[in-house]
């Protein structure tokens, strides 16, 4: 296996190609984070393939109904709810440094 060359963080990206008629996306990163939860879907689901790895990144089949894009979700909670959440994570927070 090749040794990983670390990409500077301006550097690192990742692209997803998708032809029309076909039912699969290639999907090319060398972004840590990206390569983490490709490497997870892989394990998760027979239709998530390795296809190529390199010393900066890999590229993965995945079935073009995997890929989504989307607005970013806002959270909307009232001054109750966001006081009670905080709560919470105080709590925990405590429990977590015990």
């Amino acid at each position: 296996m090749l040794d990983k060359i670390k990409v500077p963080l301006y550097e690192q990206e990742t692209t997803i190609t998708h032809m029309c008629g076909d039912g699969n996306a290639e999907v090319y990163s060398c972004e840590p984070s990206m390569l983490k939860r490709l490497e997870k879907l892989a394990k998760q689901s027979p239709d998530v393939l390795l296809k190529r790895s390199d010393c900066f990144g890999m590229i993965y089949a995945v079935p073009w109904s995997f890929i989504r894009v989307t607005t970013p979700h806002k959270l909307h909670l009232s001054e109750k709810e966001r006081r009670a959440r905080s709560n919470r994570m105080k709590r925990w927070n405590r429990k977590q440094s015990e």
